[in-house]
């Protein structure tokens, strides 16, 4: 009788990422069956998705609205799991929908592999605990993260970040590693080839406009929700106006998803300097002097394209005074500033500029990037950095280590 595996994810990137992961499994062994919650990108990897877990994705507070829908989850997966008890249940990211996924699928025997570890290591170091309880073992994708979580007794292992096998799927990296040029496309689920090579900066070839002035190309990524997008790109925009005023050639890219196409269509309404296209963020980038972007992967994504950066990520001043900095105990949030230092969160280490919490004028954003824009040198600096830091990071196969733990829980006796 075929292994049955159940996998659980609650946005879109985990929803890639789980995909990219059927795939990899089913090179080892093709007659697994896949169950899960998720969205479209499973359902071409070929899983069977009983609810779409993705189209109303959400984080925060905001997230709360959704404990209703996660209720009515968990009563069908056990039903699911009474008639059919799966061989090993699959956790992709999101801590606040999957522990519950967790619990309830250790409460029937089944093994638990979480694939992207939670960020216990920035805030709620709690929850590690719970993870220890519910997760045989953790697949973690940034390499401070394996020992941080061993040390308090996880089983975790560092596999690498998915977005590397997406990139290289993409085509855009050569066999030896390095950047090629990029054909403008959506992204194309596929099987990948593994390559042991790592990233050697000097043999970089550079995509991005050597000189900003006067007419400089900024990326403005803005998130893959709808609600994070409402909340920062209004005032992404308003330091695209400030940096206009500066340098009239200036231009604005902003990639979008299907979801969150509509609203930013509607935002930058009569801004003509302002374009918008449709999973055309590879196609876009290596155009871009600069990005002025949302904190998350999309730092990442950014930093493979050897773009400098400025991260921002709103959050309001009240709720931040009230419990953000009681409940983030690190200072340092994004991930090119966090791998940059080995995990280590040392703002004087920084090598892109973080403005978060962002609240209040908008005026330091775009000085910041005005000053940047001002200085090619300063550019050239921050890009150099960058492909240091990528070195300890950017190889593929991170789904097919995945897969590995995978099927050694799948196999064990």
């Amino acid at each position: 009788m075929p292994r049955k595996v159940f996998i659980t994810v609650a946005e879109r990137s985990a929803d890639q990422h789980a995909a990219n992961l059927v795939r990899a499994m089913r090179e080892m062994d093709p007659d697994l069956q896949f169950h899960a919650l998720g969205g479209d990108m499973l359902r071409h990897a070929g899983a069977t998705v009983h609810r779409d877990t993705v189209s109303n994705a959400a984080m925060g507070l905001a997230a709360l609205g959704r404990a209703r829908e996660v209720k009515n989850l968990l009563n069908w997966t056990r039903d699911f799991y009474a008639r059919e008890k799966p061989d090993l249940h699959i956790c992709c990211d999101s801590w606040t929908m999957n522990k519950y996924f967790a619990r309830l699928a250790k409460s029937f025997g089944t093994s638990v592999f979480y694939y992207i570890a939670p960020q216990v290591w920035a805030s709620r170091e709690g929850r590690v605990k719970k993870l220890r309880e519910v997760a045989d073992r953790v697949a973690c994708i940034m390499p401070f993260e394996e020992p941080f979580l061993r040390e308090r007794g996880v089983n975790a292992t560092f596999v690498g970040h998915p977005l590397f096998d997406e990139l290289k799927r993409e085509g855009m990296r050569d066999e030896g590693g390095g950047m090629m040029e990029h054909t403008k496309g959506s992204i194309l689920p596929s099987s990948f080839i593994p390559h042991p090579s790592t990233l050697i900066p000097s043999a970089r070839p550079s995509s991005v406009i050597p000189s900003a002035a006067p007419s400089p190309v900024i990326a403005l990524p803005c998130g893959s929700r709808r609600g994070i997008v409402k909340k920062n790109l209004p005032r992404q925009l308003a330091v695209a106006r400030k940096i206009k005023a500066r340098f009239p050639g200036a231009q604005f890219l902003i990639p979008a998803t299907p979801v969150t196409q509509p609203m930013i269509e509607r935002m930058i309404a009569g801004m003509d300097f302002v374009t918008s296209e449709v999973n055309g963020f590879d196609a876009q980038l290596p155009r871009c002097n600069l990005a002025i972007t949302v904190s998350g992967t999309a730092t990442l994504h950014i930093a493979a394209h050897r773009v400098p950066m400025i991260v921002v990520y709103y959050t309001s001043r009240g709720l931040w005074n009230l419990l953000g900095r009681w409940v983030v105990k690190i200072r340092t949030y994004s991930i090119v500033n966090l791998l940059a230092n080995d995990g280590k969160d040392d703002p004087s280490k920084h090598i892109v500029p973080e403005f978060i919490p962002w609240y209040g004028p908008v005026d330091a954003v775009a000085d910041a990037a005005i000053e940047l824009l001002s200085h090619p040198e300063q550019l050239a600096a921050q890009k150099a950095k960058i492909a240091s830091m990528l070195v300890t990071i950017d190889r593929p196969g991170a789904s097919k280590n995945a897969a590995t733990i995978a099927m050694e829980l799948l196999n064990a006796p």
